[in-house]
C-alpha cells in the first residue's frame, strides 16, 4: 500500500496533501511548509525569498526535485484549497489567507503606481538633520538622498519605489492613531525643523562673511517673522481640527494618496538612517 509519504514523481496533488487509502487527506511534512509559507509572506519575504528558504533546506516539490522558483510559490499562496475549500482538508485558516491575499493586492498596486518620486513630493523633502532640502544621489542602480547644503547622504539605498512606500506607511501609522496629530498649547512655541534651517542659514552666513550687516538682519527678521507665524495658538488648534476630521474618516492606504498628503503635510524630512517625519499642516512633528 502506498503511504504517500514520499514526494510524488509526478505531482498530480496538491502540495500539501496526498492520497492514503483512497482518501485526500493533508501531508503533514509538506502541510508545515506551506502553513510556513503564507506566515513568511505575512512576515514581509517575497516568492523569491521564500523559494531560495525552501532550495537551501532541500525541500522537495516532486521526488528529487527541490528547484523552487518564485512562480511555484506565488501558486501555492493563491490556493484557496488549502482553507477547506473544494474537498481538500483545512491547512491553514481562511483568516492567514485572506490576510495573504490582502498583501498581494497591497504589493502590486504599489508596484502598478508610479516607481518615481513626483516633482511636487520631491519638493516638500528636506534634511532631517538640518531641515535643508535634499535631492537624490545615483551611482548606478544604487541610490540614496543627499542634503544640498551639507552633502549628508542617507545611511541606506533608498530607491523612489521604496521611498513611497515609506510614505504610504507613516500615512497608514497616522490614519490608524490619528491622536499622534493632537497638539498642546505649549507645544505651539517649540521650534520647526524650517526654523531651525533659517537659523542655521543666518549662523551660517554669519561665519562665512560674505553678506552685510544689513543682509544679516534682514535674514534675522524673516526667521523671527515664521517663528512668529508659527507660534499662533488659534491657527495651530484650527489646523489640528481639521487633520483629526480628515484622518479619522481615511481608510488605510495601499497606494500613495497625493492629495491628502498635499493637503496635510506641510514638508517631510527624510533622516540619515532612512526614518522618515511628516511635519503637519499644525506643526506637529511626526
Amino acid at each position: 500500500m502506498r503511504t504517500g509519504m514520499k514526494p510524488q514523481k509526478n505531482r498530480r496533488e496538491l502540495f500539501g496533501y496526498k492520497i492514503c487509502d483512497g482518501e485526500r487527506v493533508i501531508h503533514e511534512t509538506e502541510g508545515l511548509i506551506v502553513s510556513w509559507a503564507y506566515t513568511q509572506y505575512c512576515n514581509g519575504f517575497s516568492y523569491q525569498q521564500i523559494a531560495d528558504k525552501l532550495r537551501e533546506k532541500n525541500i522537495p516539490y516532486r521526488a528529487d526535485d527541490c528547484k523552487w522558483n518564485k512562480n511555484m510559490v506565488q501558486r501555492m499562496l493563491a490556493r484557496e484549497e488549502y482553507c477547506g475549500e473544494n474537498g481538500y482538508p483545512k491547512l491553514i485558516e481562511h483568516e492567514l489567507y485572506e490576510k495573504v491575499q490582502s498583501i498581494k493586492r497591497r504589493r502590486a498596486a504599489i508596484r502598478a503606481a508610479r516607481k518615481e518620486v513626483p516633482k511636487e513630493i520631491r519638493q516638500m523633502l528636506r534634511c532631517g538633520k538640518c531641515g535643508s532640502g535634499i535631492e537624490r544621489e545615483k551611482a548606478g542602480k544604487v541610490m540614496n538622498w543627499q542634503c544640498r547644503t551639507e552633502k549628508r547622504t542617507t545611511e541606506e539605498y533608498i530607491t523612489d519605489e521604496v521611498l513611497l512606500e515609506k510614505i504610504v506607511k507613516k500615512i497608514n501609522e497616522i490614519i490608524a492613531h490619528p491622536e499622534v496629530l493632537e497638539i498642546q498649547s505649549e507645544q505651539t512655541f517649540k521650534l520647526t525643523l524650517s526654523m531651525m534651517q533659517a537659523n542655521n542659514n543666518i549662523l551660517r552666513q554669519m561665519q562665512e562673511q560674505k553678506r552685510s550687516v544689513n543682509e544679516i538682519q534682514q535674514l534675522i527678521f524673516q526667521a523671527a517673522a515664521e517663528r512668529y507665524q508659527n507660534c499662533t495658538t488659534e491657527d495651530a488648534t484650527y489646523y489640528t481640527n481639521q487633520l483629526l476630521e480628515v484622518y479619522g474618516q481615511e481608510e488605510i492606504k495601499a497606494v500613495l494618496d497625493f492629495e491628502l498628503l498635499q493637503h496635510t503635510v506641510k514638508h517631510i524630512y527624510l533622516n540619515p538612517d532612512g526614518e522618515l517625519q511628516f511635519e503637519m499642516i499644525n506643526g506637529k512633528i511626526i
